[in-house]
């Protein structure tokens, strides 16, 4: 396996982590799911993937915004 490969797994774990921790109603899954799309620019960036680096951009933005907007008691 090449490092972009194996970080590509590492962050999949995170967002997976963060999709479940989310399904639990746990604001912290947001967080992993951005650790993991900051992994994954990180690859883009090596593998000079556009694709990869924009919308995992755009996604991490995502994460922070619902974060921040995360309400207590829905």
């Amino acid at each position: 396996m090449i490092p972009a490969d194996i970080a590509g797994h590492i962050a999949y774990v995170f967002i997976m982590s963060g999709i479940l921790l989310i399904g639990r109603g746990k604001r912290v899954g947001m967080l992993s799911q951005l650790v993991g799309c900051t992994i994954w620019i990180g690859a883009g960036i090596a593998l000079e993937l556009s694709s990869v680096i924009i919308w995992n951009i755009l996604i991490g933005l995502v994460c922070i915004h619902s974060y921040r907007n995360w309400k207590r008691e829905p």
